[in-house]
């Protein structure tokens, strides 16, 4: 009897044991383990609370610190991310961080757009997106060295159904952590190509410039010698050649003027003075002018303007200085005693006022269209140096209209002649003060 109490008493105390070990050791620890998976798996687990021995309390009670500690982290590291991402994109320069094995971490959407990759995402091998040697070596190159380096490369990149050359700034600069440990690189590409052009078209300026200079000055020169030597003989051909001297010398000052004008017109220094001016009359007047610079037995000088258009905003002084450009490029191609058209017509989807000047001259070649506004181009360059121009006119003309909000462009048969339009905004107007409705009424003075 003694022994089955023994016996009972050791079932017991050994059940009260496995229970004690089922609810205070194995269960806390295979909770803590579920836990601990998925805080490695998910992580954010937020309650650690189990109820175990006081060693797995303690355990708990570290992973708990732990893992909140792991979650303020990866919302730094996330809310770092994400203010990076958005320093990026507020970049106009295009800019990308590579890491060590020259994955594409994170970029803006001006680097894809810069080589032409609209839409492509980060993620991949920089030299899986860009297929520029130079740009992989230097990243390469600053990944091995851990040096800033810069570089400008060209190349040439498909826009559309074209082929462009692009000029690039490249810098690239080594990434560091904490420790001083590099982690990648920070590329930042710059698309000089604009300026680049620029660059050229300053220097072609320069060279039109002195070449356009040369000419007469070298006649200067010249004659001024010959009449040196003709006042040391006695010759009669000193008239002449003063004449030659006076037209030469007349060219040089219209350069000279001409790109004064389109100096002061590009930088803003000259800004139009809209007013409300009497159309009609102001045609009437460009007629005037135009039949005294023609002269006698010239061409006819015709103007076409409806009558429903009696009043446009612009600047006088400014719109006379482009249709004495236009007439006078018109009389310099034109065929000798033929007409010129001016006038205007309205737009009325665009609400815009188009404006020409039609000549009935040799025409221009359609590939030469686009190039006619800009500085020193001649279509014929002896014909119209022969008839003393400049090359700025239509360059001029081209800044002004585009100083009036519009825009110039040409239209051209060959053989058959040239109009040049414009456009300014029309800015219709029900009455004006008499002075501006006097035909008689003069520019403003600029």
């Amino acid at each position: 009897m003694k022994d089955i109490w023994i016996l009972a008493i050791l079932c017991i105390v050994s059940s009260g044991g496995f229970l004690w070990y089922l609810f205070r050791v194995y269960f806390p620890l295979k909770e803590l383990s579920r836990l601990a998976k998925r805080e490695v798996e998910h992580g954010g687990v937020q309650r650690w609370e189990i109820d175990g021995i006081g060693s797995i309390r303690s355990i708990a009670k570290s992973l708990s610190r732990s893992s909140s500690h792991a979650t303020k982290l990866k919302a730094f590291q996330e809310r770092s991310e994400t203010e990076m991402k958005g320093l990026l994109r507020g970049l106009e320069e295009g800019a990308a961080v590579i890491g060590e094995n020259g994955i594409v971490r994170m970029a803006n959407p001006s680097f894809f757009k810069l080589f032409g990759l609209e839409g492509k995402e980060d993620g991949k091998r920089l030299i899986d997106l860009i297929r520029v040697y130079e740009v992989n070596q230097l990243v390469s190159h600053v990944l091995e060295e851990q040096e800033l380096t810069s570089e400008e490369i060209s190349f040439q990149i498909i826009s559309g159904d074209q082929l462009n050359t692009r000029f690039y700034k490249l810098t690239c600069s080594p990434l560091r952590d904490s420790q001083g440990k590099a982690f990648g690189v920070l590329l930042i590409v710059g698309d000089h190509t604009e300026l680049k052009r620029m660059e050229a078209l300053e220097r072609q300026l320069i060279a039109n410039v002195s070449h356009e200079l040369r000419t007469p000055l070298a006649v200067f020169k010249g004659y001024l010698e010959a009449l040196t030597d003709l006042e040391a003989k006695g010759k009669p051909q000193t008239q002449r050649m003063l004449g030659v001297l006076t037209r030469h010398s007349n060219r040089l000052n219209h350069l000279i003027e001409d790109l004064l004008v389109l100096s002061q017109i590009e930088d803003g220094s000259i800004k139009p003075k809209l007013e409300p001016i009497r159309i009609h009359a102001f045609f009437d007047r460009l007629r005037q002018d135009a039949e005294q610079l023609i002269g006698k037995g010239g061409g006819e000088i015709r103007c076409h303007v409806p009558d429903d258009i009696e009043v446009v905003t612009m600047d006088e002084f400014r719109m006379e200085q482009v249709f004495h450009n236009l007439v006078d490029n018109a009389l310099r191609h034109a065929e000798t005693d033929s007409p010129i058209d001016l006038g205007l017509k309205l737009e009325e989807r665009s609400k815009e006022l188009h404006f020409y000047v039609k000549d009935q001259g040799v025409g221009i070649p359609s590939d030469k269209l686009q190039l006619i506004f800009t500085r020193f181009y001649r279509v014929d360059r002896a014909r119209s140096r022969e008839r003393g121009g400049t090359g700025l006119g239509l360059a001029i003309v081209n800044q002004i209209i585009e100083a009036h909000g519009g825009k110039a462009w040409a239209e051209s048969s060959l053989g058959e002649g040239t109009t040049i339009w414009f456009s300014l905004p029309f800015r219709p107007i029900d009455s004006i003060e008499q002075e501006s409705r006097d035909p008689e009424h003069q520019p403003t003075s600029h």
